[in-house]
């Protein structure tokens, strides 16, 4: 069993992904909810929804909730929504438009 799921290109998908213990690779278009270790949104990958996961790296489209330990912004990335993570790295050049928030409080 591959614990790696693919949304190709040329795909287009819509709805609710639980991906538990695998890494989820977003080159092509979903619509919906993810439940992953790892979301990838890659140059080219469009995101529309929930996403909730361990770590995350958007370089592509993202609009809609996302909930992570770890998230990675790269420079060609296009977020809105709203952001919910311990840990954030944004590139220069990213474009992210929504609210940023701590996944959790500090003490």
């Amino acid at each position: 069993m591959s614990d790696t799921t693919l949304i190709a290109s040329d795909m287009v998908l819509s709805g609710i992904l639980h991906a538990k213990n695998q890494t989820v690779i977003i080159e092509g278009s979903f619509e919906g909810e993810v439940y992953a270790d790892n979301i990838f949104v890659h140059i080219g990958g469009r995101f529309e929804g929930v996403a909730v996961s361990k770590a995350a790296e958007i370089d592509g489209i993202f609009a809609g909730i996302l909930e992570t330990d770890a998230l990675i912004v790269h420079d060609n990335a296009k977020m809105s929504g709203e952001i919910i993570a311990d840990s954030l790295g944004i590139d220069c050049g990213a474009d992210i438009t929504g609210g940023v928030m701590r996944k959790t409080p500090l003490s």
